[in-house]
């Protein structure tokens, strides 16, 4: 599998043939040497293209800069690599947004690993989102080791909705069901929800603020440790995040967090913060936005708090790169982002469990099935 281009925009590939031969006029052993070279980011385009694999290479990239983070690189440099790994990726592989000769679009494949960069950029284990230096390297040191799956689970965090219905007669069990159709942003957090993040070394449960709480005792498999308040199932989805919790090594933490409460920051810093983007992008990165009256919007937005975080849109406008959100903006709206008028457009997987009665004391967390697994 080839690496990231870093250095493909001056690099050349070299080639050299040795003819030995015999002269037919003199009987002479003679030696000739050809050398030529071709400029590899023209000549290697195609065959990158098609060997990409956006999640494997990412994770490979991360997991070295995991290693620098543990030698004492500073998180600015790590995401600098980054930006520059997505910027020779334009230079190398993009072409041109019709007119504009600052916009560049990529292939699918390449604009797949383009997001993936972005979420590692985002991912604790470089130390980019303020975390505590403790928490950060304990985060490089499991990325580092990580497989596969675990690997991509610890860059690309999964949101899933939750709901649940009663479980057949006579049991006190709640069927609940996991939807991951929604894409990991802030402004998925609505106070009406029960969401899961789930982040790999980390599965944080979120309780919106206007999700009604279950009479006292009434929450199936809830324990008096618990000081977040839910509906009745919420025992019971703790209990299965915490089975989900234990399969991982090693075991990953559960935090159970309601509202938007300072704890309840720790889930936002995790999510694409697309709150301070314009109504298009939103509406492109959560198309369900498009539902909300302007009076609802306003009150979503005014749930977070300012940051300095870039959205994917502006990470992307900010490296001239046009590659939209899954689903994503036309390109007038990434042209008007990047400051360019002159660019002419172009252009939930839902999984059950039924989960038997029973408490636990010391509970947290979400089956195997219903954890999202990354393709890669």
């Amino acid at each position: 599998m080839p690496s990231l281009p870093t250095a493909a925009l001056h690099a050349w590939l070299r080639a050299q043939v040795v003819l030995h031969y015999t002269c037919c006029l003199s009987a002479q052993r003679r030696t000739r040497v050809i050398s030529t070279r071709v400029h590899a980011g023209q000549a290697a385009s195609g065959a990158y293209e098609a060997s990409v694999q956006p999640a494997a290479m990412a994770l490979l990239l991360a997991k070295g800069l995991a290693l620098d983070a543990l030698r004492g690189a500073r998180p600015e440099a790590l995401a600098l690599a980054l930006d520059d790994h997505a910027g020779a990726l334009a230079e190398v592989y993009g072409s041109r947004v019709g007119r504009n000769r600052r916009l560049f679009s990529l292939p699918p494949p390449l604009a797949e690993l383009v997001r993936w960069l972005y979420s590692t950029r985002r991912s604790p284990a470089l130390g980019t989102l303020g975390a505590g230096a403790d928490e950060s390297a304990a985060a490089a040191v499991a990325l580092a080791a990580a497989d596969a799956r675990m690997g991509a689970r610890l860059l690309q965090p999964v949101l899933l909705r939750v709901s649940a219905h009663p479980g057949p007669p006579g049991t006190a069990a709640w069927a609940l069901a996991y939807d991951r159709s929604l894409p990991a942003v802030d402004m998925a957090l609505r106070p009406d929800r029960v969401l899961v993040l789930d982040h790999g070394a980390d599965i944080i449960i979120w309780v919106g603020e206007s999700v009604p709480s279950a009479e006292p005792g009434s929450q199936h498999g809830q324990t008096a440790a618990h000081d977040v308040h839910g509906p009745p199932w919420l025992g019971q989805l703790i209990e299965e995040a915490w089975d989900l919790a234990l399969e991982r090594s090693p075991c990953a933490s559960l935090l159970l967090v309601r509202g938007m409460s300072l704890v309840a920051g720790s889930v936002a810093s995790r999510l694409e913060p697309i709150h301070e983007d314009s109504t298009e992008v939103q509406d492109a990165a959560l198309p369900e936005l498009t539902q909300l009256s302007a009076q609802d919007r306003a009150a979503l937005v005014s749930r977070f708090r300012e940051t300095d975080e870039a959205s994917f849109a502006h990470w992307c406008a900010r490296l001239r790169l046009d590659i939209p959100p899954r689903g994503g903006p036309p390109t007038r709206v990434m042209a008007a982002i990047a400051g360019d008028d002159a660019s002419e457009g172009g252009e939930g997987t839902v999984v059950h469990k039924t989960a038997s009665g029973g408490s636990r004391a010391e509970g947290h967390a979400l089956p195997a099935s219903a954890a999202a697994t990354a393709n890669v």
